[in-house]
């Protein structure tokens, strides 16, 4: 765990049991662990419309089903960005604690 970020938060004023959670979600997002269940449920629902276009009579239902999944799948798209986007900003900060440091051993 930073202990930096940690002290960080707390001088924010952020409640030390929250965060703790905070940088638990901060290092979870920074392992990937998002993307890789994005990852498998866009192979997931890929599948779900594979199974539907594959079928020549489309009743109501299974027209709704693919809608559904077609919402499903745009979600997902936007988990991945997100996660692209906390990735970077999480590498920018870390590229500059490494800056500090080195400025600060000089």
């Amino acid at each position: 765990m930073d202990i930096e970020l940690l002290k960080l938060l707390f001088n924010l004023g952020v409640p030390t049991v929250l965060a703790f959670w905070l940088i638990r979600i901060i290092e979870a997002f920074s392992l990937g662990y998002l993307k890789n269940l994005n990852t498998y449920l866009k192979e997931v629902t890929g599948k779900f419309l594979e199974i539907a276009d594959k079928n020549d009579s489309l009743s109501q239902e299974d027209s709704s089903i693919r809608e559904a999944i077609s919402r499903i799948d745009t979600k997902l798209d936007n988990l991945e960005t997100r996660v692209y986007h906390i990735q970077n900003f999480l590498n920018v900060n870390k590229r500059k604690k490494d800056q500090l440091e080195e400025n600060t051993n000089d």
